[in-house]
């Protein structure tokens, strides 16, 4: 038997962002991430599956990054706060 142990507070990649270039829309659950942001107008959903999500705010993000140990940041445009 395999046991785990991960709290949300201590999960490795509770952090992490998956970003995939074949898509236009980015959806984030943290509001920290997001600067100036705008609440939207009611009846704003994302259809994931069979469940309707509210969309609650929206504005852009910037994503600091580490790639082969160099700093960057990476803006996104029109990201989603549900």
């Amino acid at each position: 038997m395999v046991k785990g142990s991960f709290t949300a507070a201590t999960y490795p990649l509770r952090n992490f962002t998956i970003l995939n270039s074949n898509i236009t829309l980015y959806i984030f659950n943290k509001l920290i991430r997001f600067y100036n942001y705008y609440h939207t107008l009611e009846n704003n959903y994302i259809y994931i599956r069979d469940f309707t999500v509210p969309i609650l705010r929206y504005n852009e993000v910037d994503l600091k990054l580490i790639y082969y140990g160099k700093k960057a940041l990476l803006h996104l445009k029109n990201v989603m706060f549900c």
